[in-house]
Order: C-alpha cells, then sequence, then structure tokens
C-alpha cells in the first residue's frame, strides 16, 4: 500500500495537495515532513506561535505564497532561499531581527 497522506499537526493531508491553511492552531513548531508536500503552492500558517521553521520548508519548491505574518518568527532558515517560484511572503507581526541575505535572490518575491 502505498502512503499518499501524512499527518502534519494533528492534520490528515494529501501529499498531492496544493493548497494548506493552518491559520489560528496555535502551533509552536512544524514538523519536518512538511518538505513532503512538493506540490504545495500555498501555505497559511498565519495567527500561530511559531518560533522557527525547519529546514525542510526548503523543499517545498513548487510554493507560491507563503503566509508566516502574527507568529513569533525570530529568524528564517536558510533554505527558504530555495523558494524560487515565492511571489508573496508575509512576515508582519514577528520578532524577526534579520533576514537571510540569499533572500534577495528571490526574483519573483
Amino acid at each position: 500500500m502505498i502512503m499518499n497522506k501524512i499527518n502534519i499537526c494533528g492534520k490528515e493531508v494529501d501529499l498531492d495537495r496544493e493548497y494548506l491553511n493552518l491559520e489560528f492552531n496555535e502551533l509552536t513548531s512544524l514538523p519536518p515532513e512538511i518538505g513532503k508536500l512538493e506540490k504545495l503552492e500555498t501555505l497559511h500558517l498565519a495567527f500561530n506561535h511559531l518560533t522557527s521553521l525547519p529546514p525542510e520548508i526548503g523543499k517545498l519548491e513548487n510554493l507560491e505564497r507563503l503566509h508566516l505574518d502574527n507568529n513569533k518568527l525570530t529568524s528564517l532558515p536558510p533554505e527558504i532561499c530555495k523558494l524560487e517560484n515565492l511571489e508573496r511572503l508575509l512576515l508582519d507581526d514577528n520578532e524577526l531581527t534579520s533576514l537571510p541575505p540569499e533572500i534577495e535572490n528571490l526574483e519573483n518575491l
């Protein structure tokens, strides 16, 4: 039997999903399995309690929209700079003190 679903923060998610909304879930972290959602284009994580993101976020090569506003992020992993299709990155109302310098190479952002 081929597994085509994974558990992300208590929710069963299809691996071929293109849109995932986890806003308002009081999340403090994301599991590394998030990187298995390779077809994901939109990821809403706003209004949680995230303090960091796993490096596996960089495996979401099709991601175009990433909403991280209203969390407690203090930094972003350098792997976020691998998201070459990223067009929208919302970071308002976090505790960021700096961004990875390579983020300027994301031409679609």
